[in-house]
């Protein structure tokens, strides 16, 4: 059936909303790229910590973590920063904790350097949680790369579904932009198959497979770069924390 003039409009949006949707990620391509060769160079012939040391220095890490991000509960702490220094007086108590979370990131990285002397599994998840930070924009400092690239599917399916079904002069565009997608993924080391819940995420298992790491590694690596996560997500979710309790009590205790 052919399309209305609406659909045709709206057909010719999706074929130039493309560009501009899928723009920053082939910006980010190259840095996706460094990084995943890095984290390859990084696994190729790592040696691996005892299980019970590396336990102990998680532990350690966690605790750190802890020690450099703030505390929702202790807004004494910060009314005594705001009126004892100078240069936080001319913020106001929720000014003053926006912005800790680019603080709390680097002190994060900070910490893994360190750690990583010993046990280089933290050295490796490093690289790995950057990845998944620059892919996802659930994490702190994502950009959402993920996101980007799930859009583009469904702008893909829509075309193909309806544009190309009712006017099949859209089946050039269509070949583009499934061409691109797939070069992208590809190049990237992404996840893509579009029907799979990882599409558009790092494919680990393809690096972990490549430098032949072995299934007990595999989880290593996967569980310390889950740690480094987390703690990202404890160190956002500690400062929101923060700012929600600080105007909760803006006129009682400040």
């Amino acid at each position: 059936m052919p399309l209305t003039p609406t659909q045709t409009s709206l057909c010719n949006k999706l074929t130039s909303d493309y560009a501009g949707l899928i723009g920053p990620v082939k910006m980010a391509k190259d840095g996706i790229i460094g990084q995943r060769s890095a984290l390859m160079g990084k696994l190729g012939g790592m040696g691996y910590s005892p299980p019970t040391v590396l336990a102990d220095k998680l532990g350690m890490f966690k605790n750190a973590v802890g020690m450099s991000i703030p505390d929702p509960g202790d807004l004494n702490s910060l009314k005594s920063m705001l009126t004892q220094c100078d240069y936080f007086k001319k913020f106001g108590p929720t000014a003053a904790l926006i912005g800790l979370t680019e603080g709390a990131l680097n002190k994060i990285s900070s910490l893994v350097d360190n750690f990583e002397t010993g046990t280089p599994e933290f050295g490796a998840a490093k690289i790995a949680s950057m990845l998944n930070q620059a892919l996802s924009s659930m994490m702190p400092g994502g950009s959402g790369l993920t996101d980007i690239l799930k859009s583009a599917g469904q702008l893909l399916d829509c075309l193909s579904s309806v544009c190309v079904a009712g006017d099949p002069t859209y089946f050039g565009g269509i070949e583009y932009i499934d061409n691109d997608l797939n070069s992208l993924t590809t190049s990237m080391g992404l996840v893509g198959d579009p029907s799979l819940p990882d599409f558009g995420k790092m494919d680990f298992k393809s690096i972990y497979s490549a430098v032949g790491m072995t299934e007990t590694q595999i989880a290593v690596i996967d569980d310390v770069t889950k740690v480094v996560d987390e703690q990202k997500m404890r160190a956002q979710k500690a400062v929101s924390d923060s700012i929600t309790a600080v105007k909760g009590q803006i006129g009682g205790l400040f």
